[in-house]
């Protein structure tokens, strides 16, 4: 179960990270930074009500 979970997320972050690919020096610095603003701005909007 724990690497299937561990599998899961590689993946994940795999994909995420690839979206950043043609960034160069920075691909998974600027994918870690664009992941947290993107759970800051949800966490925000469902605190707020607004989703």
């Amino acid at each position: 179960m724990f690497y299937t979970f561990q599998n899961i997320i590689k993946e994940t972050w795999d994909a995420w990270g690839g979206l950043f690919h043609g960034v160069p020096y920075g691909d998974p610095y600027i994918a870690g930074i664009v992941m947290g603003m993107a759970v800051v701005m949800t966490c925000k909007l469902v605190a707020d009500g607004k989703i």
